[in-house]
């Protein structure tokens, strides 16, 4: 290199030009660009409604992947053990941090996709399917985490989530008999699904945490789509047709 260049480089000013700042975010792994986020809404309060309303809606695809991680960070919180994961009180308090995680995050989920008042006019469509499809793979989760060895600390976990879980399938039973009166026909193909789904949940859990009254509750009101109908001295009846709502 010639030194007039070299001279001219080594005297150049120190500042580079700004790239924009999509680039600049898009640079950023996910938790720093969230914590510059709530910074900036901490001193500007009013940017917050603006700012939701560009986020787009979790989808039943983002909320699996998000509680995935959330799980897998527990199991790798166990203590290591030669003789399989422990369930005693000591890993308990060793991976409580990430329990207390995975649980508000699957409890925010519940009410996101459960709450029928959450979901806006265009998408209420959408509310049987996503409700239903979200609490099947919730009550799966949590059949899989840790039995713990204190009960009290069992009841903490897995007897919290069980209990809202399962007033969660009934608020979705609720939902989808209310739309049933109201003249809306769901198909036997997936209200049979669903049936499934809860019945074996509810043998799962022993019946127990509001699972029973869910399944109860969804034959009473939606058993004659499939051909189950509860009343006394009433009929079977086929299943209904398959329409859409």
């Amino acid at each position: 290199m010639e030194p007039e260049v070299l001279v001219r480089l080594q005297e150049a000013p120190a500042t580079l030009p700004q790239p924009p700042i999509r680039k600049l975010l898009s640079m950023l792994p996910s938790d720093q660009l969230a914590g510059i986020i709530c910074s900036m809404l901490e001193t500007n309060a009013h940017l917050q409604t603006d700012l939701v309303a560009l986020i787009p809606r979790p989808s039943l695809t983002t909320a699996a992947a998000l509680l995935e991680r959330a799980e897998k960070a527990v199991i790798d919180a166990f203590p290591y053990s030669k003789n399989g994961r422990s369930t005693t009180a000591y890993s308990f308090h060793r991976v409580r941090p990430h329990l207390d995680e995975l649980r508000d995050l699957l409890l925010y989920f519940v009410d996101f996709f459960v709450l029928p008042g959450v979901y806006p006019a265009d998408l209420q469509h959408e509310y049987p399917a996503i409700a239903f499809g979200y609490l099947d793979a919730a009550t799966r989760l949590v059949h899989r985490l840790p039995r713990w060895e204190d009960p009290a600390q069992d009841d903490q976990t897995r007897g919290q989530l069980y209990r809202r879980l399962g007033q969660a399938w009934r608020v979705a039973v609720a939902e989808v008999a209310r739309r049933t009166r109201e003249g809306k026909i769901f198909g036997s193909t997936p209200v049979s699904a669903w049936a499934e789904n809860l019945h074996q949940h509810t043998n799962q859990t022993n019946g127990e945490y509001g699972f029973r009254e869910a399944f109860n509750e969804f034959k009473e009101s939606l058993g004659w789509v499939i051909g189950i109908d509860v009343r006394p001295n009433a009929p079977q009846l086929p299943p209904g047709p398959a329409l859409s709502v």
